[in-house]
């Protein structure tokens, strides 16, 4: 039996009613952006420059025909995968701004995974920066923070021994053995520490050293000899590689000082944070001879107390290990 007249009119009102506002949800991609037409950070490097009173800014920006070379693609002769910008700003948003007149795509940072801040500046204070960061849409805020004793320019020019460029070897450490030789940090767990009473932050510190290279494919990685000299060209004296060991102590947001990594291994175990960390102790046995043990992860319980009105803290570790 077929429905009267009325009863489809009264289906199709319903069916307008429900359904037709969806279609204003439905626009499509009206403000898409092309892969192409994108400039994608990996690194922003932030210091501050005292005699011109201004943050300097220093990105690591995805060359295209280097990335394409770096996959498996047809790049063009020597270009490097990765491309560096430094500008100046009397802010952070200034200096990015500047930026622009490098570069023909849109900076987007959705890709950044890696902070690096200067001494001066973190003597100054993030907070000069971390309102600026934590308010971009596009910054994660897992992004990993180091803080850096060297030139901001000089560090992100260093090239690493196996992955191709800074950008991959920064992003990847927190994930590998870091956790033994400096802390891991977000700018989520910076802030969550700035913020709360008794806990101050802290960031791995980043340094750069020089070494020989041992051989022309260690120079042609780092940068400094192309795949077509090979072994025809003279290797460089000196290789500089970035290093990951030790931390920088904030108070507040404020920098106070660096520890080195017996320093840094004595926090992590104090926070409960180290893990495959080697310590070398006496054989408890009394017998000659030393032996090395695995730490593969720890415990720590703090008590504080007063004694002859002075105040203490009892800390125990407790460390499950292996012998290696």
């Amino acid at each position: 039996m077929k429905n009267p007249p009325c009863k489809r009119k009264y289906y199709t009102v319903i069916f307008l009613v429900v359904f037709l506002p969806f279609l204003f949800f439905n626009a499509g991609c009206w403000d898409r952006e092309e892969l192409e037409e994108l400039a994608y950070v990996m690194v922003i490097g932030i210091d501050y420059l005292p005699e011109e009173e201004k943050l300097e800014v220093t990105t690591i920006i995805n060359h295209p025909r280097g990335l394409a070379m770096q996959v498996g693609g047809e790049g063009g002769g020597n270009d490097e995968p990765f491309h560096l910008i430094t500008t100046q700003g009397i802010s952070i948003s200034t200096a990015l701004e500047q930026q622009n007149a490098f570069i023909a795509r849109r900076a987007y940072f959705g890709h950044n995974e890696v902070i690096v801040v200067g001494e001066k500046l973190a003597r100054q204070g993030l907070h000069q920066i971390l309102d600026r960061l934590i308010r971009e849409r596009e910054v994660r805020l897992g992004n990993y923070m180091y803080v850096t004793a060297d030139d901001v320019k000089k560090v992100l020019r260093s090239h690493t021994k196996i992955e191709e460029g800074l950008a991959p070897f920064l992003s990847s450490q927190p994930e590998g053995t870091i956790s033994s030789l400096a802390p891991v940090v977000d700018i989520r767990k910076f802030v969550r520490s700035m913020l709360d009473e008794g806990i101050e932050p802290v960031l791995a510190l980043l340094s750069t050293r020089t070494e020989a290279p041992i051989s022309p494919r260690e120079a042609e990685t780092s940068g400094q000899v192309s795949p077509e000299e090979g072994l025809e060209k003279t290797l460089p004296d000196k290789l500089l590689v970035p290093e990951i060991s030790g931390a920088g102590v904030f108070k507040g947001d404020r920098l106070a000082g660096f520890m080195d990594i017996d320093e840094t291994k004595g926090l992590l175990y104090m926070q409960g944070e180290i893990k495959n960390s080697l310590e070398i102790i006496k054989d408890p046995l009394g017998n000659a001879g030393y032996i090395t043990l695995n730490v593969l992860e720890s415990r720590s319980k703090i008590a504080p107390f007063f004694q002859d009105g002075s105040p203490g803290v009892l800390l125990e570790v407790k460390a499950k290990s292996e012998i290696c």
